[in-house]
């Protein structure tokens, strides 16, 4: 994704708990987060997910996104979507740190964030 002259909202309530349908993130104003948002969406579904069954659970800093699987298996499918410079990244958090004292690690894919990501 090329850099916007769109800003962050910066209202993680207007996103949180929301799931990543296409028609849910088509109802939000013109801002980065909309655009990430879709973006996500638009990996899931490369990756053979459904983004309507997945949610927002937290946008812990600008560029940010926590999200699960919803419903009959919230809880159990977690990954994490970052972007830097504009472009879509994936990355796991690990219950122990590594020599230099940290545990989050980039990585490709969703598939590949759900299946190391421990905690």
């Amino acid at each position: 994704m090329k850099k916007s002259t769109l800003d962050y909202l910066e209202n993680e309530k207007k996103f949180r708990g929301r799931l990543l349908s296409y028609t849910v993130i088509a109802s939000y104003h013109e801002c980065l987060e909309k655009q990430h948002l879709k973006e996500i969406a638009d990996q899931l579904t490369k990756e053979g997910f459904k983004p309507e069954e997945f949610r927002l659970v937290e946008i812990p800093i600008d560029g940010v996104y926590t999200v699960e699987r919803a419903y009959e298996k919230a809880g159990t499918d977690f990954f994490t979507a970052d972007f830097v410079n504009g472009d879509i990244g994936f990355s796991y958090t690990t219950e122990k740190c590594d020599k230099n004292g940290y545990n989050c690690f980039p990585c490709d894919t969703i598939k590949e964030s759900m299946k190391l990501t421990e905690c």
